[in-house]
């Protein structure tokens, strides 16, 4: 792999890191929604801060891609364990697949239910209700599937590998490692609310950590520099 391809992937990784902190920032401006045993209550809210979840939604959907778009520069940095790292790269294109899925769902609630909701009469809104209730639960399961492939399993093993082969400091494989672990599995069960509150806590956190190791993986492909003799090779 190129120098320059590698470099690319790396800016796309700090890219990355400062689109997932516009995403937060804007998110968690509106204030935390009500739950949804309160259908009614949740539409009109989703209603009311339309246009900063849709933004947040967006700037979600652009982390993720430049996340995924930074993936050959982390497989080049970590090549040494070569079969674990194809192993978390399936696992986070598979999460990837998941988190797409719920993106666009979540865009459809905010950008036709939500509105159409706020404006529909009584008789109208039961089967709105309804149809949101029944969005939200396939949401939460869709959330809960993209987290345990993409930071579960795949961001897991890839900071492990690079806490192994030394592509960053420690600190921040650590910090990438916890990180990938408290979004993946506390942070999946975001949906259920019963542990919903303790959820949205594990998953920020371990986001921001998370952030914080492609932030050194990123710098890390911006210094790489190719083996000795690899373009004698080519």
């Amino acid at each position: 792999m190129s120098k320059e391809l590698v470099k690319e992937c790396g800016l796309g990784a700090i890219l990355a890191v400062v689109a997932y902190v516009v995403g937060f920032a804007v998110f968690l401006s509106v204030g935390e929604p009500p739950g949804p045993g309160n259908m009614p209550a949740l539409l009109s809210f989703l209603s009311d801060h339309r246009t900063n979840l849709i933004i947040a939604l967006w700037v979600f959907a652009i982390a993720a891609i430049l996340n995924l778009g930074a993936l050959p520069a982390i497989y080049q940095l970590l090549h040494e364990k070569a079969v674990l790292v194809s192993m978390a790269m399936a696992a986070f294109v598979v999460g990837f697949i998941f988190s797409a899925v719920f993106l666009m769902g979540s865009l459809g609630i905010a950008y036709e239910l939500a509105p159409a909701y706020a404006v529909s009469g009584e008789a109208a809104r039961p089967a709105l209700e309804a149809i949101g209730a029944t969005l939200w639960t396939t949401g939460g399961l869709v959330h809960t599937l993209s987290h345990f492939f993409l930071w579960g399993i795949g961001a897991t093993i890839l900071a492990y590998v690079s806490l192994r082969v030394r592509a960053v400091p420690a600190w921040a494989a650590w910090l990438g490692l916890i990180g990938s672990v408290l979004t993946g599995y506390p942070g999946a069960l975001e949906s259920v609310s019963a542990v919903k509150e303790l959820a949205s806590f594990a998953e920020l956190i371990g986001t921001t950590l998370y952030a914080v190791w492609l932030a050194a993986i990123g710098i890390a492909a911006l210094r790489y520099k190719e083996p000795i003799g690899s373009g004698a090779r080519r």
